[in-house]
């Protein structure tokens, strides 16, 4: 059976994200592990000793685990300072060890969205049919509440063949659920507006 799942915006109009809605297909298995700071990376660790970090070194901590715990050191850097959907900012952080640049969402009380957002991208990414940026870390600095979800930087350039693009984008669309049915495993947001995708559904129009 093909099928496909909701549509969602996890990609928030700034300067360094792109904007448009499409339809996800694909159910990635969740591991959530709760200490100090709750984080979920690419290498499925989390940070255990993190009471007493700020909210930067909280999310040092996070990219540090997400690549097998090398050393790093993020400092705020020019970019992508703004505004995002839902209420979240927008800002650019670059590791001084290695010189990797990443692009960051953060906002207070958020931690669901922005957990949402890490996997919807997550979710494209895997197909390997349209660049966008590779998630990298999401968690949330737990004395101030402060969530966060991080990503590779993309430098924009001008041009660009939007013929590739759509087929891309459509080769993207071809992704199916694992399952048949329509949803996601988890609800998310478009801006601020609450999108519910669960319990997964048989019937498109049901859904």
């Amino acid at each position: 059976m093909i099928s496909v799942l909701s549509f969602g915006t996890f990609f928030f109009c700034s300067p360094f994200w792109v904007c448009h809605s499409f339809v996800v297909t694909l159910q990635y298995p969740v591991t959530q592990r709760h200490s100090q700071v709750l984080v979920d990376t690419i290498a499925g660790a989390s940070c255990s000793s993190c009471l007493f970090l700020s909210p930067t070194e909280t999310m040092a901590q996070a990219v540090s685990e997400a690549f097998d715990g090398r050393e790093v050191n993020l400092v705020p850097t020019g970019g992508a300072g703004g505004s995002g959907g839902g209420g979240a900012t927008t800002s650019a952080m670059v590791d001084t060890i290695s010189g990797d640049k990443y692009f960051v969402k953060s906002a207070r009380n958020k931690l669901d969205m922005l957990r949402a957002e890490y996997l919807g991208v997550k979710e494209m990414a895997d197909t390997n049919t349209i660049q966008v940026p590779t998630p990298i870390a999401f968690g949330q600095h737990e004395p101030t509440n402060q969530a966060f979800c991080i990503f590779e930087y993309l430098e924009f350039c001008g041009g660009g063949n939007q013929y590739e693009l759509g087929v891309q984008l459509a080769k993207m669309h071809r992704y199916t659920s694992e399952n048949g049915m329509f949803g996601f495993h988890v609800n998310n947001t478009i801006g601020a507006t609450f999108q519910p995708n669960t319990p997964w559904m048989d019937d498109w129009v049901e859904f």
